[in-house]
């Protein structure tokens, strides 16, 4: 008898067996590593190139034993957007005239592993990132022209993890999640200290969690 069981019947894979257990410690291991890996890579940590590498090592162990019942899916998108402005008044002797490149790659995990056909424990990592508009890159408090260089694109960074399900008797589904965001570099309004203006300006005001 194989150390670990890989093919599986319809009725045997509806039990809870040893390679479950064995899935689901690599499962946290997997989830936590690629997360912080995630994260550490991206702010250019080594340690963080280790932590996902050992995140992705993790993830192939656990599908390689539990292949038939857990689906991984990854996703990315890349965002390129270019603002440009050219000043044709020369009246005020000020070339305002300049232009924004605001560039990123937003990946995503996710993982749905099944121990039972009513049982379904699933997680995700996804990040993503959102540009100022043009108002807000535009309106300046130093009451010059062209583009606000200083202001940057909001960052977010999430994750979920959850268990969901039915019971059979009495008929009942549920589903229990935990989540979290993080958005880095959020935008805030602010007003001066002008009785000349009331004009709404904008700038970084660090991170916010929820």
């Amino acid at each position: 008898m194989p150390i670990i069981q890989r093919d599986w019947t319809p009725e045997s894979a509806d039990e809870m067996h040893k390679e479950d257990w064995f899935a689901i410690v690599f499962s946290v291991i997997a989830y936590i590593s690629l997360m912080v890996g995630t994260a550490m890579s991206a702010l250019l940590i080594t340690e963080g190139f280790i932590i996902l590498i050992i995140g992705i090592l993790s993830t192939v162990i656990m599908y390689w034993i539990i292949d038939p019942k857990l689906r991984i899916t990854f996703g990315s998108r890349y965002d390129h957007f270019l603002f440009e402005v050219n000043d044709n008044f020369i009246g005020d002797n000020s070339e305002d005239s300049g232009s924004r490149s605001m560039r990123e790659f937003s990946p995503h995990w996710g993982a749905t592993y099944r121990p039972t056909k009513s049982i379904a424990i699933y997680g995700n990592i996804s990040s993503s990132f959102q540009t100022p508009t043009t108002s807000e890159l535009s309106n300046q408090s130093q009451k010059v022209g062209g583009f606000n260089f200083d202001l940057q694109p909001e960052r977010l960074k999430g994750f979920e993890i959850g268990i969901k399900g039915v019971l059979e008797s009495p008929n009942f589904q549920y589903n229990l999640g935990l989540f979290g965001y993080k958005i880095y570099n959020m935008l805030q309004p602010f007003q001066v200290d002008d009785a000349n203006t009331d004009e709404i300006f904008f700038r970084n005001a660090g991170e916010t969690n929820n």
